[in-house]
């Protein structure tokens, strides 16, 4: 229990960086993730985003596709 409730908890963190409005594109979240944070689970909450938003198609240099990649994460969390 106390594993799933780590992992969504990261997950949920994940979700609240994306909605940064400094942070411009889904490669700038990434960016952002991967240099401030260093843990596995951390990174497999990075990992389960970017499979997420590729199955999608998002492109993420594209600042219009961060809103998409927010209700996809966060249909994921509910």
């Amino acid at each position: 229990m106390e594993l799933k409730r780590s992992y969504l908890r990261n997950v949920i963190d994940f979700y609240f960086t994306l909605h940064l409005p400094t942070l411009h594109t889904i490669n700038d979240v990434f960016s952002f993730w991967s240099n401030k944070f260093r843990t596995s689970e951390l990174k497999a909450a990075l990992q389960l985003a970017a499979a997420l938003f590729a199955e999608q198609r998002l492109d993420f240099t594209r600042p219009r596709d961060k809103a998409t990649a927010l209700h996809i994460l966060g249909m994921y969390i509910r």
